[in-house]
């Protein structure tokens, strides 16, 4: 029997950021879905990690969800890189900014 778990899940945020690998021969749409996946993987884990009920619940959901914010981020800075300023990209950077509680920086992306 085989098990295959996330190397981040339980460890620090500093362990989770190097252990994420963005594939290099994706298209700027590859990655722009994937960070549509990733993002909504981020809302559902910070939903989840509020309705924990235990400590080490809380501490896997907050493993997984650093792993899920650097994947997010990776795959958002390699669509902006291929995409440039289209719209789609720009609203989902507004919404990792959104995310992350820094709201000044959410509307700065629209406004060019």
């Amino acid at each position: 029997m085989v098990f295959l778990f996330c190397g981040c899940a339980g460890e620090p945020p500093s362990r989770a950021d190097r252990n994420v690998k963005v594939p290099l021969d994706l298209s700027g749409e590859d990655h722009y879905r994937m960070a549509v996946v990733a993002y909504k993987k981020v809302v559902e884990l910070q939903r989840k990690r509020e309705k924990a009920k235990t400590l080490p619940e809380r501490r896997r959901i907050e493993g997984l969800l650093d792993f899920q914010w650097e994947t997010y981020r990776k795959h958002l800075e390699k669509a902006e890189a291929a995409l440039g300023k289209d719209l789609r990209v720009m609203m989902l950077r507004g919404a990792y900014w959104f995310l992350k509680g820094q709201n000044e920086k959410a509307l700065a992306v629209y406004d060019g």
